[in-house]
């Protein structure tokens, strides 16, 4: 836009002397069309400065150091002005943040990689947007917008030491909703309505009273993964590659488990519960998508009941 301006004033000094040497009707009216014509250029691109559209094509899920890309474009039903602007990649999780500045034309796409060195969700934001008239001489601002934004996937790694499976063996029992006939149960007084199936006839007929077995079901604790997610980018990285290897491991042994951790901005013990490969992606989707405020209690240190746990922790190359 400089260089255009600069352009058309040297053009316009040069009108004036030209005039002021030749002054026949045709220097006047040179003067006259080039002082009309930066109005007249603003006149005829303002519909379209003000159509003028900024499109983006970029992945909305991204593995962890995949070579992702995200291009931009002007569209609009009229013939294209320049646009300016400054691309921000914000990643949501680290707070890492990316700027460069853009320049859009008729004929040209502008490509830039996708920061994806860590998990996280990566906004693209448009910035001190300026839509410019076909000569280049006259700006339009555009507020702030959102252009789009990538999910950033870790890269599913096991810990330093595999976990052993040992499940503590359930102590609590409770009855069976629906009854029916179990290995456990539990015997009390018939009442009306029970099913005679459930009559202990060889106990009742001794008793002289009806018995029944009311059906018992054991009541497991949970399983349990805990992690911190705070730190430096690399530990975030390490924390979120192991528990989705974990989860995804629990899951093909079968076992439904619980994920908590400590959320920063309200520091109070967030949970998720994770019985399917949808609910694992879903936690995974949570997390990313998350600002990793930092926090002053680990939860590593918080007593739960459970059968089974496992805090995960950065792995001794990602706290260097």
């Amino acid at each position: 836009m400089v260089r255009n301006r600069i352009f058309y004033l040297v053009a316009l000094v040069a009108a004036l002397v030209f005039h002021s040497f030749y002054t026949m009707w045709f220097s006047w009216y040179f003067l006259v069309l080039l002082l009309c014509l930066p109005w007249f250029s603003l006149l005829f691109s303002l519909p379209a400065m003000l159509k003028l559209q900024v499109r983006t094509n970029a992945p909305k899920v991204l593995a962890r150091r995949s070579n992702g890309k995200i291009q931009l474009c002007t569209a609009s039903a009229l013939p294209l002005p320049g646009c300016k602007m400054t691309l921000v990649l914000t990643n949501t999780l680290t707070g890492c943040q990316r700027r460069q500045k853009v320049c859009l034309t008729q004929a040209r796409f502008f490509t830039a990689s996708l920061p994806a060195e860590h998990c996280g969700n990566v906004l693209c934001t448009g910035e001190k947007i300026r839509v410019y008239d076909y000569l280049g001489l006259f700006c339009l601002p555009r507020p702030k917008v959102q252009l789009a934004q990538s999910t950033i996937l870790p890269l599913p790694s096991s810990p330093a030491w595999k976990p052993a499976l040992k499940l503590a063996l359930p102590a609590v029992y409770r009855v069976r909703p629906g009854g029916g006939i179990a290995e456990a149960y539990e015997l009390r007084e018939y009442r009306p309505g029970d099913h005679l199936q459930m009559v202990h006839w060889k106990l009742s007929s001794k008793l002289d009273n009806l018995v029944v077995r009311e059906a018992m079901e054991p009541v497991s604790d949970p399983v349990l993964l805990t992690f911190d997610l705070a730190g430096t980018p690399g530990e975030i990285d390490s924390v979120l590659d192991q528990l989705s290897w974990l989860s995804r491991w629990l899951l093909s042994k079968e076992l439904p488990h619980s994920v908590l951790w400590i959320d920063g901005a309200s520091a109070e013990v967030q949970t998720a519960c994770v019985a399917t490969e949808a609910e694992r992606e879903a936690l995974l989707r949570r997390l990313l998508c998350r600002t990793a405020a930092p926090s002053d209690r680990s939860i590593g240190g918080l007593a739960f009941r459970s059968s089974w746990r496992y805090h995960i922790i950065p792995r001794k190359e990602a706290q260097s």
